[in-house]
């Protein structure tokens, strides 16, 4: 069991564990100075917290806070992965694809918090832009301005 507000996994930490929600609410973000300050998702159980980290040995990618009080079952890594193995090879491809998909999401929704509305700018200004004159680049807007500031 776990009170809300408790940190059950912190950012770029590996762990020798795998989380399941049993029941609960789970928020997933960015925490600084001890606050969740980026909140990218929640989750509601049952539900595995890490599994995707584990299944890669990847750190985990967001700090996860209780949001209500949760009852958690801690598996250990290697019981995880042994259960893993079990499935059919073409699952546990599929299983470890979808895993590393969202790794990747989420850490490019972590790095997108931690830039200022000006270095996303200037990133899709260097994405769009196309060889000019002089050696210079050129960026002809072509998009409704609600699609670039997206």
């Amino acid at each position: 069991m776990a009170a809300a507000g408790q940190v059950l996994r912190q950012r770029h930490q590996q762990s020798a564990s795998v989380l399941h929600l049993d029941s609960g609410r789970v928020v997933f973000g960015v925490r600084e100075e001890g606050q969740l300050r980026h909140q990218l998702g929640a989750v509601d159980g049952p539900f595995w917290l890490d599994a995707a980290s584990a299944l890669l040995g990847q750190p985990c990618p967001v700090d996860m806070v209780a949001d209500s009080r949760v009852q958690l079952r801690r598996v250990p890594l290697e019981a995880f992965r042994d259960e893993v193995a079990l499935l059919p090879e073409t699952v546990q491809r599929l299983v470890r694809d979808m895993a590393a998909g969202y790794l990747q999401q989420t850490e490019l929704a972590v790095s997108r918090l931690a830039q200022d509305a000006e270095a996303r700018c200037a990133q899709w200004l260097l994405r769009h832009a196309e060889p000019g004159d002089g050696g210079a680049l050129r960026v002809t807007l072509s998009q409704r301005k609600r699609l670039i500031a997206a």
